[in-house]
């Protein structure tokens, strides 16, 4: 089984660095790659189809604060690349509380969940328990 990978996508250096501490210190398996910005995380994700090992994302965690184009733009280029890789991506939005973000991309077939800012440490890890698994 290959490791599971996590694309962190988020404005907040902070933010990204206490992610990554949080899931690595009790998952020290998986396998992270962060990113400041939609663009950056779809430039990454394009660029794997270079490589003999893809390390494709099992999930991503999205910064709700991102523009809604952004996002939006970001989630449907993700979706229409999904029949060309050998697994289901699955999108957490990470939300401000009352959020107008919840409601914009509820409905969207990749976002799976939310969770709520800030950050709590058990979320997290529940929802990379469930990642994990699923095998």
């Amino acid at each position: 089984m290959s490791a599971k990978v996590i694309y962190i996508i988020d404005e907040d250096r902070v933010n990204r660095d206490l992610i990554e501490r949080l899931i690595k210190n009790e998952y020290g398996q998986i396998v992270i790659k962060r990113f400041d910005s939609c663009e950056a995380g779809y430039k990454y994700f394009l660029g794997e189809q270079r490589f003999t090992i893809k390390e494709y994302p099992d999930t991503i965690l999205l910064s709700g604060n991102l523009s809604s184009h952004c996002i939006a733009r970001f989630l449907s280029e993700i979706e229409t690349f999904q029949p060309q890789i050998d697994k289901r991506t699955e999108v957490f939005m990470m939300l401000d509380p009352g959020s107008l973000q919840k409601a914009a991309f509820a409905d969207h077939i990749l976002v799976k969940g939310y969770i709520e800012r800030p950050i709590r440490p058990n979320a997290l890890l529940n929802m990379v328990q469930s990642l994990l698994a699923t095998g």
